[in-house]
């Protein structure tokens, strides 16, 4: 069974990835508010490798960047309603190269398909061209 984490999943696209190292995510709802400071790390895309040769041949793929960046700022308490979340990307110095805020509602999760129930609710954002959206599916 895979399990589903509350929280805020974050894709930074080139070319502000290359400046952004960590990233804050401030959530809020019903005046309650969680900060979670969030590592970035490098997005990768699967290269195929090629098969070997026979019926049983395996097939290879390696990891490559892709020159974006992703992170998850897990919120425990998460609510599937009305959030206003506030991201700041930050360069290695500290110093801010985004801070961008939205409204957005968190759905549940169902890793294992709707027929085992729901998992945890999440948003997934994307920091791109200098703006801040939900990402959808």
């Amino acid at each position: 069974m895979i399990g589903t984490p509350r929280g805020i999943g974050l894709a930074i696209e080139p070319p502000l990835a290359a400046r952004a190292t960590d990233a804050t995510v401030k959530t809020c709802w019903n005046g309650v508010c969680r900060t979670v400071r969030t590592e970035l790390r490098d997005s990768t895309t699967a290269v195929p490798q090629g098969c070997a040769d026979g019926p049983d041949g395996a097939c290879a793929a390696t990891a490559s960047p892709t020159g974006a960046k992703n992170g998850f700022a897990d919120v425990n308490d998460l609510p599937e309603s009305p959030v206003q979340v506030t991201l700041t990307l930050r360069d290695a110095q500290g110093e801010s190269v985004l801070k961008q805020q939205i409204t957005t509602t968190p759905q549940a999760v169902y890793a294992n398909g709707p027929h085992c129930g729901k998992g945890g609710p999440q948003v997934s954002l994307v920091a791109a061209n200098g703006r801040l959206t939900v990402a959808r599916p």
